[in-house]
């Protein structure tokens, strides 16, 4: 008689532990809150690898919505008036032997030209006064006139920088919406600018699904002979307390300084700086007034962090695309600094339509208009 051997025992597969499921999850998250942790640090801090030739790129459409209805009183525009004097030679041309210059295009809207402000002192120069908000006395300064160095007249052809001759414009109240992507991850991104003439808001928020707002900065100020006259920046990150930079005009005649929340730096301040987030609408004002420019031209400032630095920042105008956008890319020294391209569109104010931030590890990350609409003051 022969023994059948028994078939070996079925063996049931173990289902994960609920818990080790959960350990997974959270070690997945982490790792996505560690590239965020870069992403902020990176979203409008400039500077990118070379751009696809236009032939490539398919232009994305962005949806201009009308202006919401004018409230019960609404506020008049304020009436045009130039700004007093003209910038510092912050916008150079290019050699003449240059790229063709950038062809006309029919203006959309007038923008509203910005009187010159002086923002007058802040508040004490230490960490923990950097803080705190702007005075009533410092806010009600923006509306006071600033004296330029030509003592309050237009400086004469012999006084005026060389390079491009153009008055800063501050561009209409607009909100713009972005569509944020580094890698697999996607967000949105929206850009609020305000001003009456004298005084701006800047807010600009990212957020990404399950997480909501990863970044909220602000900037608020006023105008000057060089365009944008900040006062103060503020920057909000994912699970990071909120850090300040003050922009220092003393009254009394004495130096402009800026200062940090998050360190005792104390920087020169020179026309024309801006922070980390102003920068944007410091290329909209100044390039306001202009309709041609070769390809080579730049556009130079200093550029505040609320790390307590202060960089100095090159846009060198690359080309001009199918669609018409000014290609812009940001020149930097530092081997292990970001690059970055924009793409501004004349049409739009020259607010930028597209953004690309590159390290040199990891994906670049793209911003992407999709969505423009114009506010009151």
């Amino acid at each position: 008689m022969h023994n059948t051997p028994s078939p070996p025992p079925h063996r049931t597969a173990k289902r994960p532990h609920p818990r080790a499921l959960g350990v997974l999850g959270a070690l997945v998250l982490s790792a996505h809150l560690a590239v965020l942790e870069q992403a902020p640090a990176l979203l409008f801090a400039a500077p990118a690898q070379a751009a696809q030739p236009a032939a490539q790129r398919s232009a994305t459409p962005v949806q201009l919505l009308p202006p919401p209805s004018p409230p019960t009183s609404p506020t008049p525009e304020p009436a045009p008036a130039a700004v007093a004097s003209r910038s510092r030679a912050t916008l150079a041309a290019a050699p003449a032997a240059a790229s063709p210059p950038v062809p006309d295009r029919p203006e959309k809207r007038p923008h509203s030209p910005v009187n010159p402000v002086s923002p007058a002192s802040q508040g004490a120069d230490t960490p923990s006064a950097a803080a705190e908000a702007p005075s009533p006395a410092a806010d009600e300064a923006l509306s006071t006139a600033l004296m330029p160095a030509t003592g309050g007249r237009m400086p004469t052809r012999a006084e005026r920088p060389a390079g491009i001759d153009t008055t800063p414009q501050a561009p209409p109240s607009v909100q713009l919406e972005y569509r944020l992507q580094r890698g697999m991850l996607q967000g949105s991104g929206e850009l609020e600018w305000r001003h009456d003439g004298q005084r701006y808001r800047l807010r600009l928020e990212g957020q990404l699904p399950l997480l909501g707002s990863i970044l909220v900065q602000r900037s608020e100020g006023g105008f000057d002979a060089a365009g944008l006259a900040p006062l103060r920046h503020t920057e909000q990150r994912l699970r990071r307390s909120e850090r300040a930079v003050n922009f220092i005009r003393p009254d009394d005649g004495s130096a402009p300084r800026i200062t940090f929340s998050a360190s005792t730096a104390s920087l020169p301040l020179r026309p024309g700086a801006q922070d980390r987030v102003s920068w944007m609408a410091q290329i909209a004002t100044r390039l306001a007034g202009v309709r041609r420019l070769p390809a080579g031209s730049r556009l130079e400032m200093d550029v505040a962090s609320t790390g307590g630095e202060v960089q100095h920042w090159v846009f060198v105008l690359q080309q001009i695309d199918a669609d018409g956008s000014w290609h812009w890319r940001r020149q930097s020294d530092r081997p292990d600094d970001t690059l970055a391209d924009v793409w501004t569109d004349p049409a739009l104010g020259h607010w930028p339509r597209r953004v690309r931030l590159t390290e040199r590890r990891g994906d670049p990350l793209e911003l992407t208009l999709r969505q423009v609409q114009t506010l009151p003051p």
